[in-house]
């Protein structure tokens, strides 16, 4: 019977050395299909990754685990979100205990929003630029505005009016003041501009109108006489002047 020698016995102990540690130390397995470990699962900062991933739209695409020492294991969790995105979730795992754990995950491209600004800027410009140029063919559509200014007989009507209820009211001094205010502003408005106030002025226009002015200047001053406590007024007298106005306006 041929005698082992040392070295008979020293080749099948490293044959099985290295098939039972080092290959499955040197070696990176991919175990997509497995579960993820419990230890991870229950781990809080990996329920808030996953959490937030799921919120976003992110599902499970690939897991990866590898023993990178016997005690010690390497997880990489890839997940696949909207717009072709990835998110990855590594962990390392020593026995029983999470000692490291991060995600990185890809942003939303802002290119989108940089074409809608763009597409903004683009319509307000090509806005201006039709309106200023185009704008001026368009004829304004006149507004009409209503006349609300009164005629010189009104003007004057109203005023003789409160002349004839101050003189009910026992006022002669005022209604002989204001009745010679209605002429005066009858005959300014309507052969003047309005700005003429005086006896004198009021006198003047009328007469360059070739109307006698006798009747105007006995009224006028008889206004002003009472007006200034100057003349005793009568109802009589009064009646008359407005009687005489009102046949001229």
């Amino acid at each position: 019977m041929e005698k082992k020698t040392r070295y008979d016995l020293i080749i099948p102990a490293a044959i099985f050395l290295i098939l039972t540690v080092l290959v499955p130390i040197a070696g990176a397995v991919i175990e997509s299909d497995l579960p993820i470990p419990e230890i991870l699962a229950k781990n809080v900062q990996f329920t808030g990754y996953t959490s937030k991933l799921s919120d976003e739209g992110f599902g499970l695409d690939e897991f990866i685990s590898t023993m990178t020492a016997p005690d010690k294991t390497s997880v990489t969790i890839t997940y696949a979100g909207p717009g072709e995105r990835q998110a990855v979730i590594t962990a390392e795992m020593t026995g029983d205990v999470v000692t490291k754990i991060s995600m990185k995950k890809e942003e939303e491209p802002v290119w989108p929003l940089l074409l809608v600004l763009l597409i903004i800027i683009i319509g307000l410009i090509a806005g201006y630029y039709l309106y200023t140029r185009y704008h001026h063919l368009t004829p304004a559509v006149p507004i009409e505005v209503p006349d609300v200014r009164k005629s010189p007989e009104e003007e004057a009507e109203e005023i003789l009016i409160l002349a004839e209820k101050a003189r009910e009211e026992g006022d002669l001094k005022t209604a002989y003041a204001l009745a010679g205010r209605a002429l005066r502003v009858f005959i300014s408005l309507t052969y003047g501009c309005g700005t003429e106030e005086t006896n004198m002025e009021i006198i003047h226009l009328y007469k360059n109108t070739g109307e006698k002015t006798d009747t105007v200047s006995n009224i006028l001053q008889t206004c002003s006489l009472v007006e200034f406590a100057k003349k005793e007024g009568d109802t009589d007298e009064f009646s008359a002047i407005v009687s005489v106005i009102r046949g001229l306006i």
